[in-house]
């Protein structure tokens, strides 16, 4: 990915989401992973992308990746005290595995039903963790670039993912030795 901070100081606003709209899908993926719930992720990704629009002409990430996260993080611990005040009934919705042409149905079933298993794992894990193991794996952020998302410091990223590697290590082994 590019680095739009020199680029689009002299842009207009199409340009800008135009340039942001690159970044729709790993603003989705970790709206999704914090969420747990469709619907309101591509909400959070969306009111993600509009502010990032809006703060635009004022501040110009040198990292927009990393802004936007920091922005859907935000957005999220927001909703999270909103819920607190005034709480939902939310289903948790679990990652669901394609069924891509030619699959034998047993094998998507035990797709689907280890994907199932390292959801309600993941879903166990401190909030902190499960963000840092996402943003590490998934979205194949640096230590550096978690630290800034969280406004935590590396050691702190470190220690997170350590915990968590090694928490989801010692479940899913003991899940499959049953």
């Amino acid at each position: 990915m590019k680095d739009l901070g020199t680029t689009i100081r002299r842009n207009s606003f199409d340009q800008v989401r135009t340039e942001l709209a690159e970044y729709l899908p790993n603003v989705f993926r970790f709206a999704r992973h914090l969420a747990q719930d469709q619907h309101l992720a591509e909400d959070l990704a969306q009111e993600a992308i509009l502010r990032a629009i809006e703060n635009w002409s004022v501040t110009v990430p040198e990292r927009p990746l990393v802004w936007l996260f920091r922005v859907l993080e935000n957005l999220w611990r927001d909703r999270c005290r909103q819920r607190e005040r005034r709480p939902e009934n939310q289903s948790l919705d679990l990652m669901t595995v394609s069924d891509p042409i030619g699959s034998e149905p047993s094998k998507i079933a035990e797709q689907s039903e280890e994907a199932a298993i390292a959801m309600n794992i993941m879903q166990k894990l401190p909030e902190r963790q499960r963000m840092v193991i996402h943003m590490f794996a998934c979205e194949q952020l640096s230590i550096g670039e978690i630290a800034e998302v969280l406004e935590i410091s590396s050691e702190a990223v470190r220690s997170s993912l350590s915990l968590a590697r090694k928490e989801l290590r010692h479940s899913l082994t003991s899940k499959t030795q049953r």
